[in-house]
């Protein structure tokens, strides 16, 4: 008999057998009977099956190794994704400040230039109010200078009319004391030539006569005078307001070029601070996405850069053809847009394709006919015509025959008239006959617009 212990088993089934077998030696007769050779095929199978539960426990521990690495990175990368995210987060605060610093920037050069504004408009007004001034003072000058000369035209009269009789009273006295020079000696100075002539009516004319120019001349004089000094007072009046209006128009051209030197320097100003702000967040990225700040008004995603208008996007435009906005042309075959100046657009993707043109506004409807089908006809015949009819009765004559007729000449008994009982109005059924076709044509007609529905016109414009 074979021995347990010579069978080929493996550590861990010879274990199990002998466990087996330890149980059984309470029955050694049984034992004997036991051919242990039929336990070597089980005894393989049950080490096959021990390796296979060990290779198991190594896939186990190969798995449990695997996934401790894969939690080791994922942990990792959970780390660095938190990092990433509290950077987003970091830079999207960043992005909200920089918004809200743009807000305020815009905010304040809306206001200065606001301020602007209203310090010009004061400036304009007080020069406005000077300039008016200024006006009105010139034109109380000029009444002035106008009073003053009718009030010079009264005084220049007037002078005349005393000049005049002292002209008259200074020659009365020198032929008075002429006069008296004569009395007093008897005799004229023969070298007085002027005392000679003094009773010479001529002398006396020329004399008056020459103080009456040498007055005129004198008046002439003063009044040339006046009108020079005031002419040369309107001009200086003149210049002065003219000087004033270029100095305040100087002064007023100065202060808009100042306020818009400030503006533009605080604007400047504003530029440089907003622009130190966003270099914070010129680059905001992470492994996949690259962003600056002069792409913000893009979309992001993983793959790269796609911005928010796709190019070849066509829209409608209600401005005009001149004020198209940058980045987008006009629909009308250039610049790799399609020609639609003119036209409708149609839906394509079944019987149109993209690109398809077509259509006329002035097409000629084609020459067509219609069949009238077989068809029937009813109608009823008004009612009318109640009426009677005369029955004409004879009567016995005298040779005892009865006329049935009315005659022209009657006899012993005249005929009378009778008449039928009226049938009343009444109706005739009309039916007419059925069947017959026949047909209708008519021929298209060439018009301009004449398929055209009402339009209203936009432009079609395309994103480059």
């Amino acid at each position: 008999m074979t021995s347990i212990h010579d069978l080929k088993l493996g550590s861990n089934t010879l274990e199990v057998l002998e466990t087996i077998l330890g149980s059984l030696e309470r029955f050694p007769e049984d034992i004997a009977k036991l051919d242990l050779s039929k336990f070597t095929a089980v005894a393989d199978n049950i080490d096959k099956l021990h390796k296979n539960v060990t290779q198991v426990q190594e896939n186990i521990l190969n798995i449990k190794s695997a996934l401790e690495n894969s939690k080791a990175e994922f942990d990792a990368s959970k780390s660095d994704f938190n990092n990433k995210l509290s950077q987003f987060g970091q830079d999207l605060e960043n992005v909200s400040e920089i918004k809200q610093d743009v807000l305020n920037t815009q905010n304040s050069i809306n206001q200065a230039i606001i301020d602007a504004k209203n310090a010009i408009d004061a400036v304009k007004n007080e020069i406005n109010t000077s300039i008016i001034e200024a006006r009105n003072e010139i034109n109380g000058a000029k009444t002035d200078i106008n009073s003053f000369n009718n009030d010079y035209s009264e005084f220049r009269k007037e002078y005349a009319k005393i000049s005049e009789l002292m002209a008259n009273i200074d020659s009365m006295e020198k032929l008075l004391n002429d006069l008296r020079d004569v009395l007093n000696n008897g005799v004229i100075d023969d070298n007085n030539i002027s005392l000679q002539k003094t009773y010479s009516s001529k002398k006396i004319n020329d004399e008056n006569t020459a103080l009456r120019t040498e007055l005129k001349n004198k008046t002439d004089e003063l009044t040339t005078s006046l009108n020079t000094k005031t002419e040369e007072l309107t001009n200086s009046l003149n210049t002065k307001t003219e000087e004033l209006t270029n100095s305040l128009n100087t002064k007023t051209e100065e202060l808009t070029n100042s306020l818009n030197t400030k503006t533009e320097e605080l604007t400047n100003s504003l530029n440089k601070g907003l622009k130190t702000k966003l270099s914070k967040a010129e680059y905001m990225q992470d492994k996949h996405t690259f962003a600056t700040k002069d792409e913000l008004s893009t979309k992001v995603d993983k793959s790269g850069l796609s911005p928010s208008i796709p190019p070849g996007l066509i829209s409608m435009w209600s401005g005009s053809i001149d004020s198209i906005p940058t980045g987008w042309a006009l629909c009308d075959g250039t610049q790799g847009t399609p020609n639609l100046v003119d036209r409708f657009i149609i839906g394509a993707g079944n019987t149109y394709s993209v690109g398809s043109t077509g259509g006329s506004a002035d097409a000629i409807i084609p020459l067509h006919s219609h069949t009238i089908p077989a068809h029937t006809h009813t109608g009823t015949a008004n009612s009318a015509g109640a009426h009677a009819h005369n029955v004409y009765v004879g009567v016995e004559n005298g040779s005892n025959y009865v006329n049935m007729l009315k005659a022209e000449t009657y006899y012993r008994n005249s005929g009378s008239t009778q008449s039928t009982a009226s049938a009343g109005a009444h109706t005739h059924s009309i039916t007419i006959k059925s069947g017959g076709s026949g047909t209708t044509s008519s021929v298209g007609l060439s018009a301009t617009n004449a398929n055209l529905p009402p339009y209203y016109a936009l432009a079609y414009i395309m994103k480059l």
